[in-house]
C-alpha cells in the first residue's frame, strides 16, 4: 500500500512538472522579439547622443559630418560606425522584464540615448547599455518599452566618445607622388628642393627601358639624400594631430620657428611655432585650428628637416 501511494505521488509530481514546462514554453513561443527594419543611413542627417543630460549633436552638410554647435569636422570612420549600428540595429533576445535597469547600465546615470533624424523626422531612437558577457552583444531598450533586449554586436564604446575624440584630427593630407617641390625653413636655415626624374641605366643592352629615377636637387643642382626627403613626405602625407589647442588662435601665434611648404597640384604647409608650456603649437594649410602633434611624430619630422637643411 505504501509503495502504491509513493507511485501515485511520483506520477502527480511528474504531471505537474510537465504542465509547468509546457505552459512556460507556450508563453515563450507567444512572445516575439521586436523585428526592426533596416534604415537607409544615407538619409540620416543628424545624430543626437545624450548621457546624463549632456547632448552631443552631429549633423551632415554637403556630404560631411560636423560636431555642433561649433561645426568641427567629425572623424568620418567613427561616424560611419555609429551609422552602421543605428541603421542595422538588430534585437536577438529578450533579456529582462523585471525593470531592474542598473545591472544593464540602462539606468538614468548610465544609459546612452541615441536619436537619429532624417531631416526633421525621427528615424530611430534607442538606449544603449553595457556590453553583454559574450562581448558580441549589447543591452538596449526601445522607447515606450520597459523590456531589456540584447542587440547584435558590441557597440557601446562607439557612442560614448566625447567631442575631442570624435573630431577629425587629420591636419595634412596628400599623395607623395604629386609633390614636385619641397621648401623647408628652420632656425634661419632654409633649403628648396625640386623633384627631377632621370633616365635610368639598363643593365643589359636588350633589356626594357629602365624606370626613371627620382632625385631631389637644390637651387645649385646639388642632390639631397632621397631617403631623407622620402621620410619627410611619408610622415606628412597623412598627418594626424594629437590634440587641438582650444585656448590658442592663429592670430595669437608668433612667426613659425619651423615651416615646411610642399608644392604639387596644390600647396600644403605645416608650421611649428614657439613652444607654449609643454606644447608646441602647430598650424597647417588643411586645418583652420591650432593643434599639437604627438611627441614621437614631431620628433621624426624635425629630424628629417634637420637632415635636409644641414
Amino acid at each position: 500500500m505504501k509503495n502504491k501511494n509513493e507511485y501515485l505521488i511520483l506520477i502527480v509530481l511528474i504531471l505537474a512538472l510537465g504542465a509547468y514546462l509546457y505552459f512556460k514554453r507556450t508563453d515563450q513561443v507567444h512572445y516575439q522579439v521586436p523585428q526592426l527594419s533596416e534604415i537607409d543611413t544615407k538619409k540620416i542627417s543628424r545624430i543626437e547622443i545624450v548621457k546624463k543630460g549632456r547632448v552631443l549633436s552631429l549633423s551632415q552638410k554637403d556630404g560631411a559630418w560636423h560636431i555642433d554647435p561649433k561645426g568641427y569636422p567629425a572623424d568620418k570612420a567613427r561616424v560611419e560606425k555609429m551609422l552602421g549600428h543605428v541603421g542595422g540595429l538588430t534585437l536577438t533576445d529578450l533579456v529582462s522584464e523585471s525593470e531592474n535597469y542598473t545591472r544593464y547600465d540602462l539606468g538614468p546615470e548610465e544609459k546612452i540615448t541615441v536619436k537619429a533624424f532624417a531631416g526633421a523626422s525621427l528615424s530611430r531612437s534607442f538606449d544603449v547599455g553595457k556590453a553583454a558577457p559574450s562581448s558580441r552583444h549589447t543591452y538596449v531598450m526601445l522607447p515606450g518599452d520597459t523590456h531589456v533586449y540584447q542587440a547584435k554586436d558590441s557597440f557601446r564604446e562607439n557612442f560614448q566618445l566625447g567631442m575631442n575624440e570624435l573630431r577629425d584630427r587629420t591636419v595634412l593630407e596628400f599623395s607623395t607622388d604629386e609633390i614636385k617641390k619641397v621648401a623647408v625653413t628652420q632656425g634661419g636655415r632654409s633649403v628648396t628642393l625640386t623633384r627631377v626624374e632621370k633616365a635610368g641605366q639598363a643593365e643589359e643592352p636588350r633589356a626594357e627601358p629602365p624606370a626613371k629615377q627620382v632625385v631631389w636637387t637644390d637651387d645649385s643642382g646639388k642632390e639631397a639624400a632621397k631617403a631623407d626627403v622620402d621620410m619627410l613626405l611619408s610622415s606628412l602625407s597623412k598627418l594626424e594631430c594629437g590634440e587641438f589647442l582650444e585656448d590658442s588662435t592663429r592670430e595669437g601665434l608668433t612667426s613659425p620657428e619651423t615651416k615646411v611648404t610642399l608644392s604639387g597640384t596644390k600647396e600644403h604647409t605645416l608650421s611649428l611655432h614657439a613652444k607654449q608650456g609643454d606644447k608646441t603649437p602647430a598650424t597647417s594649410s588643411k586645418s583652420p585650428y591650432v593643434f599639437a602633434l604627438p611627441d614621437y611624430r614631431q620628433e621624426g619630422i624635425l629630424k628629417s628637416i634637420e637632415a635636409l637643411v644641414k
